[in-house]
């Protein structure tokens, strides 16, 4: 941040002009259009230039052992090899990437591993040796077009045209508004 905030100042109105978002990423305030581009190719000096913001890559954290005295994990390495494999796949499904991947590195939940479709929660198991760090694993619903276009698709695949189940089909959608 200190890298950021000693150039921004060049290309923005007077004001607070820097912004953490909720998924980690930063949101530039009062930005001169003219230096629109500048600003990107300054940024992307620093590696903060990247595409994919919001995206299924861009996996959210918590400092978990890094720093955080209750942390159990290592959730930022985890985050890290994360995105790395999710690059790997080169996903292009527009629905595929509106997927979110969250993790916290213990129970508080401080990387909202809770509102991800995928949450990896730090947690600690036993072994013959003593306590290890551990994951749990959520399946989170938080992306409602993933979970219509899976209900829609299972709907279509239960039978031939006129002999699907439509009351699964109402029951499924309904559930979808609440």
């Amino acid at each position: 941040i200190n890298l950021i905030g000693n150039f921004l100042y060049f290309f923005v109105f007077d004001g607070p002009f820097i912004r953490v978002t909720f998924r980690q990423n930063l949101t530039f305030r009062w930005v001169r259009q003219e230096h629109l581009y500048a600003l990107y190719l300054r940024l992307k000096e620093m590696g903060l230039g990247e595409a994919g913001a919001d995206e299924i890559a861009d996996v959210v954290s918590c400092p978990g052992t890094e720093s955080c005295a209750l942390g159990i994990t290592a959730s930022t390495l985890m985050g890290s090899y994360l995105t790395d494999f999710v690059k790997t796949l080169q996903i292009t499904d527009p629905l595929a990437r509106q997927v979110r991947i969250n993790i916290s590195g213990c129970p508080d939940g401080c990387g909202q591993h809770h509102l991800g479709n995928f949450g990896f929660q730090g947690a600690a198991m036993r072994n013959d040796s003593g306590q290890i760090p551990a994951y749990e694993f959520a399946f989170g619903d938080v992306n409602p077009p993933v979970h219509a276009w899976s209900c829609w698709r299972t709907y279509k695949i239960t039978g031939r045209r006129g002999q699907r189940d439509r009351l699964f089909l109402e029951r499924v959608f309904q559930k979808l508004l609440i």
